[in-house]
């Protein structure tokens, strides 16, 4: 399984530099092939939803993150369940599909309470919705200062720009 985790990071290595699309292209083919070897292991399905997610591909990073859904979240290994609801839901957020990301956040807040990441995710959310703007924009304000949080640590950038954009707001 390390093996697998290696390459799975050897690949998101390669999509981390988005402005070389020689880059991006070797990323997402290692995971395209991972995937293609085996259409429903779901660790694959996520992992590979996960490439389009980082790279901005929210339309095709969906696809994956509801077939991993169908398969079953708790058949994810238990480090990527409460990931898993980070990513779906902000997927479904940068969608504009508000209410379905609220589902999940609900849902992965309950399975996951201490998973702070969710909970930060879930009041962008809450502000995309228009409600409690303010009070959600202190509280992200307030907790992003915890980055150093081992459950926000892998989602810091994202949480920082997408908290720069509620503050232009």
């Amino acid at each position: 399984m390390i093996v697998m985790e290696e390459v799975y990071n050897k690949a998101f290595e390669y999509l981390q530099d988005k402005d070389n699309l020689e880059s991006v292209d070797k990323g997402l083919a290692i995971l395209e092939e991972i995937y293609q070897q085996d259409p429903n292991n779901i660790k694959a399905c996520f992992e590979y939803a996960g490439g389009w997610d980082s790279i901005g591909q929210e339309e095709k990073a969906v696809i994956y993150y509801e077939k991993v859904k169908v398969m079953g979240i708790k058949q994810l290994p238990k480090n990527d369940q409460p990931c898993f609801y980070v990513q779906y839901g902000s997927t479904l957020r940068n969608l504009k599909q508000f209410d379905q990301a609220k589902v999940v956040f609900e849902e992965g807040v309950k399975a996951f309470p201490d998973f702070l990441a969710i909970q930060l995710f879930q009041a962008l959310n809450f502000c995309s919705m228009g409600i409690e703007i303010e009070k959600n924009k202190i509280y992200l304000e307030e907790q992003i200062k915890q980055i150093n949080h081992p459950s926000v640590e892998r989602y810091s950038r994202s949480l920082k720009n997408y908290l720069n954009q509620l503050m232009q707001n």
